[in-house]
């Protein structure tokens, strides 16, 4: 059985101020199931990718902001998300908005760096990267009571590899 817990990616924020900020996720738990004897078999030394998925993220700060998210877990598989002991994911960030206003995303691979790109409206995230809200090229402010929000698609795959059971 694969699962993601949303839990496991360590989300950490950075605020030009000290501000307490609220996050919430529309998923806890994501659940791709058992797969039989059978599908293992036809796969075995195959990469399966599993179906898409998607979170919604919606963060608030008590004080005016700049947000920066850091998606992070302590599964690294080449560089990227790693997806149990063979397998991978592939995370993207898109969907960003504060308000009615449509926010473009940009990565920074330090907490105070500034962002290597003027923001896209789409983004594939890696550990350790902070994700930073933009407007107009510049690292947007969120005004306090605002909410801030963003959705990450899940595509996970990995190797079904033969398993040796234990006595």
């Amino acid at each position: 059985m694969k699962r993601i817990i949303t839990g496991c990616l360590l989300l950490n924020f950075a605020m030009a101020a000290q501000a307490e900020c609220n996050i919430s996720s529309s998923i806890q738990n994501i659940d791709y199931g058992k797969r039989s004897a059978a599908m293992r078999q036809v796969d075995r030394g195959k990469t399966t990718q599993l179906a898409d998925r998607t979170i919604t993220l919606v963060m608030q700060c008590d004080q005016d902001a700049h947000i920066r998210v850091q998606l992070n877990t302590a599964n690294i598989s080449n560089n990227g998300f790693g997806f149990g002991p063979n397998g991978s994911l592939n995370l993207i960030a898109s969907d960003a908005f504060s308000g009615s206003n449509n926010l473009d995303l940009a990565l920074a691979s330090g907490k105070n760096d500034n962002p290597g790109s003027t923001g896209t409206a789409s983004i594939s995230t890696s550990p350790n990267n902070w994700l930073v809200f933009m407007q107009n090229g510049q690292e947007v402010v969120i005004d306090s009571g605002k909410s801030v929000s963003l959705t990450l698609t899940m595509a996970p795959a990995f190797k079904d590899e033969v398993m040796t059971p234990t006595y």
